[in-house]
């Protein structure tokens, strides 16, 4: 199993992140058990959020209809006054309409964003769904993605955003420093 790489994973978010801080982490069944490992040491509290797909996609056995939502505040994190429930209800991107095998739809990462402080992380980028939702609630955004192909597909999809407060930094890219938007800190 990947427990070591779970760990070290974790260890360095907590490293990154302000004590004050949360992380949502999407998993599923299998590997929810690996994370809830993993991040415990580093936070004060954990909880599983579902996010419900609304529909399961044909195939073969039992269809994920949902994922979890790894929800971790960490030891000096404020509570967030949410009044939601804990399962989340938005529709899939269809398949066929997917930059990226995990994309997730733009309006649920907004719902998750929303609750945040000013700074988003996403260290698994993708197509940049977590920094559209970022840059479209005024949110400064932080996104590190090893693939080329779906770097520039992130990259390219966050240029044409007008958030309110137009900060923007893309992390380092194969030793590089990749370009850098003004005004963050």
């Amino acid at each position: 199993m990947l427990e070591h790489f779970y760990r070290d994973v974790f260890t360095e978010l907590a490293r990154v992140t302000k004590p004050s801080g949360v992380w949502y982490v999407f998993c599923d069944g299998q590997s929810y058990p690996a994370f809830y490992v993993s991040a415990y040491p580093h936070v004060k509290a954990l909880r599983p959020l579902i996010w419900d797909k609304v529909v399961s996609f044909n195939g073969y056995t039992w269809r994920h209809q949902h994922e979890i939502i790894m929800f971790a505040e960490l030891p000096e994190a404020k509570p967030i006054p949410t009044g939601d429930g804990d399962i989340l209800r938005n529709r899939a991107v269809p398949v066929n309409d997917r930059e990226h095998l995990a994309e997730k739809p733009v309006d649920l990462l907004t719902q998750l964003v929303k609750k945040c402080g000013r700074v988003i992380l996403d260290p698994f980028a993708g197509s940049g769904s977590t920094g559209k939702a970022a840059l479209k609630e005024g949110k400064d955004f932080i996104g590190c993605e090893i693939d080329e192909r779906y770097y520039r597909l992130a990259q390219s999809g966050l240029e044409g955003i007008e958030p309110s407060t137009p900060s923007n930094k893309a992390c380092t890219r194969q030793g590089q420093v990749a370009p850098q938007f003004d005004n963050f800190e």
